[in-house]
Formats: C-alpha cells, sequence, structure tokens
C-alpha cells in the first residue's frame, strides 16, 4: 500500500522514475532499511521515511546503484582533449571551469582533469567541481584510491602518470586532489552547497535516463543555465535525442556525445572585452526532436534496421526510445548493435543496463560473460554464464 507514496517521495526528492530501476528494486531496498530500522511495517517505515531526511538519504544510497570507470566513454573525452587543445591557444591564461554532476564515485571528474591536463593545460589552470547526491560516493571520491573495476579503458597509460600504486589499490595524484572539489548536491531540486559557476565543460552522462520527461526537460534547463555561452555539454549515449528536443545543438563527432546551447536567430551577439569568438561548428545542428516524432520509431524498427545492417539508423531508433523510457530491450539491441560494429566498452554497458532493468535478461547475460571473459575476469563470466542459463530455463518453463 504504501510503496507507490515512497516512490513518489523519491521521484520528488531524487527525480526517481520507479519504472526506469524496476518496482523490484526499490522493494529490496525498501526492505534492507526497514530492517535496519528494526521497523515492521512498509507503512511504519513511510512515515519515518517522511520525516527523517537521513533516512531518505540512506534509502537513495540503497536505491543508487553507482557505475562509473575511469575514461569511460573515450570519445567524449578526446573531443574534451581537442576542446582543450583549442582553448589554450585562443586563451592561454585562463582557467577551464568543468562540472561533473552526478560525480559517483570520482573516476568521471579525475578523468575530466587528467584529459585537460594531459591536453597541455597547466595545472592551475583546471577547475572542476564534482557533484553527488550520494554522501558515501563522495567519501570514496575524496579518499581517491581505486581498485581494477576502475580501470576498464584499453589505454591505462594515464595510470603510470597520475597514480600511485599501493597495497590498498591505486591512489590519485596530490594535484588531482587540489584539481577537483566533491560537494553534496541535488540536481533536481537545484540544491548545491557551493556557488555554481557558468561552466566551459558539464558532464553529465546516464542520469537523466532515470527520470521522466517533465523531470528530464527541468534538469536540462538547469543545465543550460549553469552552462556558459560558449560551454559544451556532455551527456550519454542514450541522452543525444533528449539534449536535441531540449534545443541544444550537436557539437563535433557524433561518438563524443557534446551538445552547445542553441543560440536563437534573433539573439543579439555580445561581444565581451578581450573575448574571442568560439571556433565555429563544423556541421548544422540537428533540428530539435519534437516527442510525437520519437513515439514513431519503436523495437520492432530498430531490429529490422539491425538486420538489415543499417546500425546507425538502428543505434539511433533506440536511443530515441530510452528517452522516452528505459526499456531494457532497447538497451539489449544498442549494446548488440555496438558490439557488432567493435564498440565493446559500449555494448557492455548497454547489456548492463539492460540486465539492471530485466535482472532475468538471458541474452544480455550472456552478452556480459563473453564481456568478462574477454578481460580475463573468468570467475564473473562463469557466475553471468549460470545466470544466463537459469534465466532461460525459467523463461522456456513459463511458456504455453
Amino acid at each position: 500500500m504504501s510503496i507507490p507514496a515512497i516512490e513518489l517521495l523519491l521521484r520528488e526528492s531524487i527525480g526517481l522514475d520507479a519504472a526506469t530501476v524496476g518496482l523490484s528494486s526499490i522493494e529490496r531496498a525498501v526492505a534492507e532499511r526497514m530492517r535496519a530500522c528494526a521497523l515492521a511495517t512498509v507503512e511504519q517505515y513511510r512515515v519515518h521515511l517522511e520525516s527523517s531526511a537521513p533516512e531518505l538519504q540512506e534509502l537513495t544510497e540503497a536505491v543508487v546503484v553507482p557505475e562509473t570507470w575511469f575514461f569511460r566513454d573515450e570519445g567524449a573525452f578526446a573531443a574534451l582533449s581537442a576542446l582543450a587543445a583549442e582553448r589554450l591557444l585562443r586563451r592561454p591564461t585562463a582557467a577551464l571551469r568543468a562540472l561533473s554532476v552526478p560525480c559517483s564515485t570520482g573516476e568521471e571528474p579525475y578523468s575530466i582533469a587528467m584529459a585537460l591536463h594531459d591536453s597541455g593545460l597547466p595545472r592551475k589552470q583546471i577547475a572542476v567541481d564534482a557533484v553527488d547526491i550520494s554522501s558515501r560516493a563522495l567519501a570514496r571520491a575524496r579518499r581517491g584510491v581505486y581498485g581494477k573495476n576502475s580501470f576498464r579503458s584499453r589505454d591505462l597509460a594515464f595510470r603510470e602518470r597520475h597514480f600511485e600504486a599501493t597495497k590498498d589499490g591505486y591512489i590519485i595524484a596530490n594535484w588531482l586532489s587540489s584539481a577537483v572539489r566533491f560537494h553534496p548536491g541535488n540536481l533536481v531540486t537545484r540544491r548545491f552547497s557551493f556557488p555554481v559557476e557558468a561552466y566551459d565543460i558539464i558532464f553529465c552522462r546516464n542520469l537523466l535516463i532515470y527520470f521522466d520527461r517533465p523531470t528530464q526537460e527541468a534538469a536540462m534547463r538547469t543545465l543550460g543555465e549553469m552552462l556558459g555561452g560558449e560551454g559544451v555539454l556532455f551527456v550519454g549515449p542514450s541522452e543525444t535525442s533528449l539534449a536535441a528536443s531540449c534545443g541544444f545543438r550537436a557539437a563535433g563527432d557524433a561518438a563524443s556525445f557534446a551538445f552547445r546551447k542553441s543560440i536563437p536567430a534573433s539573439a543579439p551577439v555580445v561581444r565581451e572585452k578581450n573575448r574571442i569568438a568560439p571556433t565555429p561548428l563544423p556541421r548544422v545542428a540537428p533540428k530539435p526532436v519534437a516527442p510525437a516524432l520519437i513515439e514513431l520509431c519503436d523495437i520492432a524498427e530498430a531490429r529490422r534496421l539491425a538486420d538489415d545492417g543499417r546500425f546507425a539508423e538502428a543505434a539511433a531508433c533506440c536511443e530515441r526510445i530510452l528517452v522516452l523510457k528505459p526499456a531494457a530491450e532497447a538497451y539489449y539491441l544498442l549494446g548488440v548493435i555496438h558490439d557488432a560494429t567493435g564498440q565493446r566498452e559500449r555494448a557492455a554497458d548497454c547489456f548492463r543496463r539492460a540486465v539492471y532493468l530485466e535482472p532475468d535478461h538471458s541474452e544480455a547475460l550472456a552478452h556480459l560473460a563473453l564481456a568478462r571473459e574477454r578481460q580475463g575476469d573468468h570467475d564473473e563470466a562463469r557466475r553471468l554464464r549460470s545466470r544466463a542459463q537459469r534465466a532461460s530455463s525459467a523463461n522456456q518453463a513459463v511458456r504455453p
């Protein structure tokens, strides 16, 4: 009876659309917290939750499962490096301000700082604000010690340059601790514990897919307000259609998932003193995608396009589906497409999301097992294959 009320509270406080993580995930988190609070009924827990901000934080921690690693989605960081190098030529002494929201356990904001540094930007000109709703994630990020699961990129040369190997894991260099500032904050409620600046770079990736449409649009408006006039916003692969439909224009290569704010044709050009205009974009910005048009693409159409070998169109179709509502089958098909085109990291990310939404998705589990096998994690691969086999058997048993 009270689970819907708890879902509503999570939607209002952190913007979570329960359908994106699955009702079972929320039920498990509630059961876990009920045991911790020694409460016997969901109604008792609801009453406690509504009157306790610390408990709402604890439930948020139980529901939100971070999934991140250093230099995730290499195309985005390649674009960031090019942007920083170009910026250094135009404004050699200016600081570059970046925001990572949500920052999870710190891998993304530290990656931003490393990419800026390795592109030639002096350390004293790098300023990264990192924001997350999870106090536990922020504590781990500030500690700055990481295990092998955080290093999944093909090129790990950055680890030798910016980390020190210890018995507890790899610890970040001191200069990274100085360049990245961690803060608690909530994009949905616009509550931040620090003065928000006009940022040159914003990374907000794989967060918006967990919101309903009105919350997505409100979050995009907030991001637009925080982004400087020449700034660039990086979103997740499944959030590109959302950015386009909210008035942002693609910037650079499609694999970078980068956007700039659109400037109305009638808007006056403001020239700041000693400020050089940004380099023009190399291609025409796409027209915003209307929600009514997004709905025309369904999973059957995406499969047909993929079967015909039209992978780019099939991937775009899947992303349009995911803008409306995260769906395990759409993530699974997008993963298959990425795998077929050699983008294995992005494929594995999609398979993980499919399993997150549908824990018994046997095909996604099987693909994840293969990905783990490629990484040399044979124990995890065996566990995933076992799960896939059990899920497949169970699915066959319930068929008429």
